[in-house]
């Protein structure tokens, strides 16, 4: 959320070595949850539950979780992953202990982005459970809108329902 910038700024002045933030352009349509703290690849969960479904967001992406979640009014967990590398493995752990199915989102290419290194540390911990991830393919985009680009692939609110829905099949 744009709130968040100060407290993002903060961590990077402050971070010694290498770092690169990225924040999407625009507004926020909704109001998230603002961070309290910011840990070097610590994540947040802004929704709890106890259901089988644990949906993994990044930068805008958080946003449209929260809006699907909202809309379809669904009791699903959502993750902020305010970190893509390194990623949280303590929370991803714990998701694998709780046996809940992952989907990850991110306005980012799939290639080497959040959800394949979510993917390759749960084969590494032979994780056994379904894991769908979204995001763009690694290919020229065509020029559009955000929400056009979005629903072109497959990122926008309806399209995440519907790859809720088929996790759970």
């Amino acid at each position: 959320s744009l709130d968040d910038i100060p407290l993002m700024m903060e961590f990077v002045n402050n971070f010694e070595g290498p770092i690169a933030m990225r924040y999407p352009k625009g507004n926020d349509t909704i109001k998230l949850p603002k961070m309290k703290s910011i840990s070097l690849g610590k994540w947040e969960v802004l929704k709890k539950s106890n259901e089988k479904v644990s949906i993994i967001a990044t930068g805008k992406m958080v946003e449209i979780a929260m809006k699907t979640i909202n809309k379809y009014h669904l009791d699903f967990e959502v993750i902020n992953a305010c970190f893509i590398k390194p990623i949280d493995k303590n929370m991803l752990k714990r998701l694998v202990r709780e046996n809940k199915k992952i989907i990850t989102i991110e306005d980012n290419i799939i290639t080497g982005g959040l959800g394949s290194n979510i993917i390759n540390y749960l084969n590494e911990i032979n994780y056994q459970n379904k894991v769908k991830i979204l995001g763009f393919p690694c290919k020229f985009i065509p020029q559009g809108t955000i929400m056009e680009l979005y629903k072109k692939y497959h990122l926008d609110e309806d399209s995440l329902y519907k790859e809720i829905n088929n996790i759970l099949k």
